[in-house]
C-alpha cells in the first residue's frame, strides 16, 4: 500500500495512492468544506496547491463515442495518480466525489484542465466573470454528493478498519464444578 500523509491534515490522515479514487474524494472534501482553503481560488484537486502549480490535461478518448480521459503524460501535479476519469467523474452513493479535471468552454485548446469543484472559481479569476448567469456552463452536486462528501469530511481523522482480517475465535473457559461441589459435602 502506497499512502502518504495529506499536506493539510497532517501524519493524522494516511492517503492510499492506490485507491485514486478515495484520494479525490479526500482532496474534494478539503476544496468543499475546509474553511482553511480560500475558495475564492481555483486549487488542484490532488494537491490543494493553487492551480498554476499542476497541469492537469485532458484528451478526448478515442472512438466517436468515447469521453475525457486523463492525459497522464503530459501532466504535471506532486500528487499525480493515475484514475479511471469516467468512474470518477459520477457520483455514487458508496463513491460521492465527482471532482475531475474538465474541459473549460473559454479557454483556448490545450489549456490545463479546471477540476468541477473549482470551476467557478476559475471563471470568477481567470475569465473575470462576476456572476453565476455569465458562466457558460454550472456545476451542479446532487444533495447526496453533498451529504456524502461532507461525511467524508467529518470522517477524515477516523482511522478505518481493515476489513478481511478474520477475528480470531476466543474458546469459552471451562470450568468445572466438581471440585467445587466436592470441597462443599466435605
Amino acid at each position: 500500500m502506497e499512502a502518504h500523509d495529506c499536506a493539510k491534515c497532517g501524519p493524522n490522515v494516511k492517503l492510499n495512492r492506490s485507491n485514486a479514487q478515495r484520494v479525490l474524494e479526500h482532496m474534494g472534501a478539503h476544496i468543499l468544506h475546509d474553511a482553511t482553503l480560500n475558495h475564492s481560488q481555483e486549487v488542484c484537486g490532488l494537491c490543494l496547491q493553487p492551480s498554476p502549480m499542476c497541469r492537469l490535461l485532458v484528451k478526448k478518448g478515442r472512438g466517436a463515442l468515447a469521453g475525457n480521459r486523463m492525459d497522464i503524460d503530459n501532466s504535471s501535479c506532486v500528487n499525480l495518480i493515475r484514475f479511471n476519469y469516467a468512474s470518477a467523474a459520477c457520483s455514487s452513493e458508496s463513491s460521492p466525489c465527482s471532482n475531475v479535471p474538465i474541459i473549460c468552454p473559454l479557454c483556448p485548446p490545450k489549456s490545463p484542465g479546471v477540476w468541477t469543484y473549482s470551476l467557478h472559481a476559475h471563471f470568477r479569476d481567470r475569465h473575470k466573470l462576476t456572476t453565476h448567469t455569465q458562466f457558460p456552463m454550472t456545476v451542479y452536486l446532487s444533495q447526496s454528493e453533498k451529504d456524502g462528501m461532507k461525511r467524508i469530511w467529518d470522517a477524515r481523522f477516523n482511522v478505518p478498519q481493515p476489513r478481511n482480517l478474520k477475528k480470531k475465535k476466543v474458546p469459552a473457559l471451562l470450568l468445572s464444578e466438581a471440585p467445587m461441589s466436592r470441597s462443599a459435602l466435605q
